[in-house]
């Protein structure tokens, strides 16, 4: 079931299908306020606002705890691969040693 009141969007009870409503995030800027330009496809979870242009995507219940699984794997991984990067030193005044050991050498 896709929450769509998390992303500030009222379907009217409805279950399925497509519907226009009014988009909250260009509600302020708008002379008429009843305009419905805000499509939503309940089924796919899809909004587009044709005033605006605010496209996103409502997930489903299932696919947030997928994505909250995956991060949480992600961040696991990271913290184990910082062991095998390679190391990093920081910059010191050694930069131009060539230039100073070609300066000392006699031709």
């Amino acid at each position: 079931m896709r929450n769509f009141a998390n992303y500030d969007v009222d379907i009217h009870g409805k279950s399925s299908g497509v519907l226009k409503t009014i988009c909250k995030k260009c509600l302020p800027t708008r002379k008429n306020k009843r305009d419905r330009s805000l499509r939503v496809n309940v089924d796919t979870g899809h909004c587009h606002c044709y005033h605006c242009g605010a496209d996103f995507y409502v997930p489903d219940d299932v696919e947030e705890r997928k994505n909250a699984e995956r991060a949480v794997a992600r961040s696991i991984f990271s913290v184990r691969c910082s062991m095998f990067r390679k190391p990093r030193f920081p910059k010191t005044r050694s930069v131009g040693w060539w230039r100073r050991v070609a300066s000392r050498s006699p031709s």
